[in-house]
């Protein structure tokens, strides 16, 4: 049975010991299924990037790769921070155990942290409903796990 791979690509991740230097690793977002957990899995690439290698050598980077348990995903959120690779934006990824910061070119910042809390928050369509006494009836827009807004209709 073949995974649900809902994102893949290069970032970079932020070290979080001397100098906080960044390093690129390649990233896959998978969806739960029947047989798996949700989890972003990533590597590091020590050959300036490049997953188009041969079998041994991503064999053996494979072996030394991450998993974040989107399970245990407390928060996805944008942030400010200098400091990152140049033309990229950062975000984090807040667990129970840790806090992750990745950096990810700006234009696909928003897919990416959109499609991390698809996967982490799976939730339905949301609709809000006033109360003749509540708040004005008409579309409420609010903040949303640190994405963009998402708009309510009445």
């Amino acid at each position: 049975m073949e995974e649900d791979i809902r994102k893949q690509g290069m970032l970079y991740l932020q070290q979080q010991r001397f100098g906080k230097r960044w390093k690129r690793v390649w990233c896959v977002l998978y969806r739960e299924n029947s047989c798996s957990v949700s989890r972003l899995e990533f590597f590091v690439c020590k050959d300036g990037g490049s997953v188009e290698k041969n079998d041994r050598s991503l064999r053996k980077q494979l072996e030394h790769k991450k998993v974040i348990r989107l399970a245990d995903c407390i928060r996805v959120s944008e942030l400010e921070l200098d400091g990152c690779p140049r033309d990229t934006g950062p975000f984090l990824i807040e667990t129970t155990e840790k806090i992750y910061v990745f950096a990810v070119h700006r234009q696909q910042l928003d897919d990416w942290t959109h499609k991390l809390c698809e996967v982490a928050f799976p939730v339905g369509k949301h609709t809000l409903k006033h109360h003749q006494n509540s708040a004005p009836s008409g579309d409420i827009t609010f903040k949303f796990w640190g994405l963009k807004d998402f708009r309510l209709n009445s």
